[in-house]
């Protein structure tokens, strides 16, 4: 009796360890496909189409848009402060908080929002760069991948 338990706790054994091993190969190409989905999503993302999708809103909708967008093609990578990158650039190397401020300034002034600049805050051994933008009533900051909204009388939204 002993020996018929110990086979079937061996078969019993190998059954689960095959259901695992299928388990992990079709998880993982699963993960592959998601990998290429989404880097599929990222080249037909382009300035325009941002643009298109986050036009005709109000501030907040519009800022929401831009991080939704952006929030997609992030790749955080450390640039020299003196490289202007292009959409495109983005796009393939990446960019540091001062080229996604950059790259939210130009989109809000596509968009119409004339009151918008770039803050430049000076920490102990660094530096870091957020967009301010403005309909001319109300304000959002945004930092790279998120944001929030105020009016110019100091409530938030």
């Amino acid at each position: 009796m002993k020996q018929q338990t110990k086979e079937t706790f061996i078969v019993v054994g190998v059954v689960t360890l095959a259901c695992i091993l299928v388990l992990v190969i079709i998880f993982d190409l699963g993960s592959e496909k998601e990998k290429y989905d989404s880097e599929s999503v990222i080249k037909d993302i382009t300035e325009e189409g941002i643009l298109s999708d986050c036009s005709n809103m109000s501030l907040e909708e519009s800022v929401g848009c831009l991080v939704e967008n952006v929030v997609i093609i992030y790749k955080p990578k450390l640039q020299r402060d003196s490289k202007d990158m292009t959409f495109e650039e983005l796009l393939e190397e990446g960019g540091d908080c001062r080229n996604y401020a950059f790259l939210y300034l130009r989109l809000a002034k596509e968009l119409g929002f004339d009151y918008s600049t770039t803050y430049r805050m000076e920490l102990d051994d660094s530096f870091h760069r957020v967009a301010m933008i403005s309909d001319g009533y109300d304000y959002c900051i945004i930092d790279q991948t998120s944001y929030f909204c105020k009016d110019l009388k100091g409530n938030g939204k």
